[in-house]
């Protein structure tokens, strides 16, 4: 049985196995620039998510969107001199690719807000003929907050704190409180036709009128970053609870900040990583080791240090996997407690517990299979082993040297087996001498710049 902490509840909700679909909508990235790192592990949190599921056997209709249309994309558009179509569509390609190299299930639905211009039109038709919006004096349509009682539901905060934190601009508005749901167009900018005039939709109404149109008034879970709950997911919720009278998401789940070095990662601080750069220093799946070890809940402090612990507990699990792979046994009794644990809301640290002692105790290949299966739920060990373990070095000028070490070893001669032993570990090999013979691996496979 899955359990997930929700957000607005504050509590844990069970989700039973039935056979209607599970539906789960993720806010995407505004795709303006780079993905950065935090970005990363809101995606791998939900990619988690739908893969304990999807094996603990629940049908998930996983559904992530793209903003495709906003502030942030005309400013970086214009700046490069290129169109808004463009910009975004190098972003969407950049960033799917980076997808593939952590392995990320794709999405069922992945829609953008710019083809979903009039479902936002008509839902916010919907919410003038209630009562909920208005036209404001500058000609914007807004949502009116005091329309709806159970605003703050989500966030839990007086209205007076949250719009002192959203740092709200009357602009012709009614009320500071309110947001806006339409804009007017303005010159060179990306614009649609609308019963208001030119304009475009506000960054808020898209979510609510994408899963709406796709799930219908209600669904399970909405997912994001803590950084969403307010403003965003707040006005999501009331948007879509005015136009249609359902109960919208019926959980919230949200993926806690990560810092950088104990700060919040900011570009104005000089510590921004963007995915394409965490890559050239780490192997892909020693990203996802840390950025999964931590559970989604608690802040995760990026930093090199965690960094190469992560590397060394990657390394391990693939020195575990060298030796021949058998075939996973799905009633393994600790493959079905490491799935239990995964469910009971992601319990990270007991499930990678049980992936040491399992890994420590293996005896047999088809208990390696089911270890490489554990490790693919968290984005590690597609890789082949000794291609990992060897990467980063020479291997014909290893090759050589072990053999000329073998020799030495023939005819007795230590010393310079020992001497060969070293000069081979100030280059990070490491020789493991067995019965069958000698084999190595990079000390440092996974640390890309090294």
């Amino acid at each position: 049985m899955m359990k997930v902490y929700d957000s607005r509840s504050k509590s844990k909700t069970e989700f039973l196995k039935s056979e209607q679909v599970f539906k789960l909508y993720v806010c995407g990235l505004t795709v303006y620039d780079q993905a950065h790192i935090g970005h990363l592990r809101t995606m791998l949190v939900f990619d988690l998510l739908v893969k304990v599921m999807r094996q603990s056997g629940y049908s998930v209709q996983y559904v992530r969107n793209i903003t495709d249309v906003d502030d942030k994309i005309i400013k970086r558009a214009n700046e490069r001199n290129i169109s808004c179509e463009a910009l975004t569509q190098e972003v969407i390609a950049d960033v799917a690719r980076q997808e593939g190299i952590f392995h990320l299930i794709q999405p069922d639905v992945e829609p953008k807000a710019s083809e979903y211009i009039p479902q936002m039109i008509a839902m916010i038709e919907q919410l003038i003929t209630k009562g909920h919006a208005y036209v404001s004096d500058s000609g914007d349509v807004c949502f009116s907050v005091a329309s709806y009682p159970e605003y703050g539901q989500l966030s839990k905060q007086k209205i007076d704190a949250l719009v002192q934190a959203a740092r709200i601009d009357q602009g012709g508005k009614q009320s500071a409180h309110d947001f806006v749901l339409w804009k007017q167009a303005k010159p060179q900018e990306p614009s649609w036709d609308s019963p208001w005039g030119l304009g475009r939709p506000g960054w808020h109404i898209e979510c609510s009128a994408m899963s709406c149109d796709i799930f219908g008034d209600t669904f399970d879970l909405h997912g994001g970053g803590l950084d969403l709950k307010f403003p965003h997911h707040e006005n999501e919720i009331a948007q879509a609870c005015c136009a249609t009278g359902g109960d919208f998401a019926q959980n919230w789940m949200h993926v806690s900040p990560l810092l950088v070095d104990g700060e919040k990662m900011s570009k104005s601080l000089g510590n921004f990583i963007t995915v394409a750069d965490a890559l050239k220093r780490y192997d892909s799946e020693v990203i996802c080791w840390y950025m999964l070890k931590t559970h989604y809940r608690q802040p995760l402090d990026f930093s090199e240090q965690g960094m190469l612990q992560a590397q060394r507990n990657v390394l391990n699990f693939y020195l575990h996997l060298k030796v021949e792979v058998g075939v996973h046994d799905a009633n393994d009794p600790d493959w079905i407690q490491f799935l239990a644990y995964l469910a009971d809301d992601l319990n990270i640290a007991e499930a990678l517990s049980l992936m040491h002692r399992y890994a420590d105790g293996m005896t047999h290949p088809n208990q390696r299979a089911t270890l490489l299966k554990m490790l693919n739920i968290l984005g590690v060990g597609y890789k082949d082993p000794v291609a990992f373990l060897q990467a980063g070095v020479d291997v014909e000028w290893v090759n050589n040297l072990l053999a000329l070490r073998a020799d030495a070893r023939r005819q007795k001669d230590f010393v310079k087996a020992d001497e060969i032993r070293d000069q081979l570990s100030q280059k990070n090999v490491i020789v493991v001498d067995t019965s069958k013979g000698s084999s190595w691996y990079n000390d440092h496979s996974g640390l890309n710049s090294r």
